[in-house]
């Protein structure tokens, strides 16, 4: 088992992942954050993208600007956009290499 991140909020999202994704390659995976709040006693609000690499757990990039759920993410066949979709009614593209 790989975790990626730290635990306790000191790496990584601040609250709950929505969604993921692989690169083709599988040397990337794509994270989406999001929060079940006020439905739970999580009351913080991640709607992060990250970009983390497999091989050795290392987050490569954070990408900010959606204001819900991150629901869907997938690479584009080159892997150097991610898209991403969220409750916020918006598709994002975020250029990652």
């Amino acid at each position: 088992m790989r975790q990626l991140g730290g635990l306790g909020g000191q790496i990584g999202h601040q609250s709950d992942v929505w969604s993921i994704a692989f690169s083709r390659d599988g040397t990337l995976l794509a994270s989406g954050g999001g929060s079940c709040a006020p439905a739970c006693s999580d009351d913080v609000l991640d709607t992060s993208v990250r970009i983390w690499r497999v091989s050795d757990g290392k987050e490569q990039a954070k990408f900010t600007g959606h204001t819900k759920n991150v629901r869907s993410l997938a690479f584009s066949p080159d892997e150097h956009t991610v898209a991403s979709g969220s409750d916020d009614e918006t598709v994002r593209l975020w250029h990652i290499k």
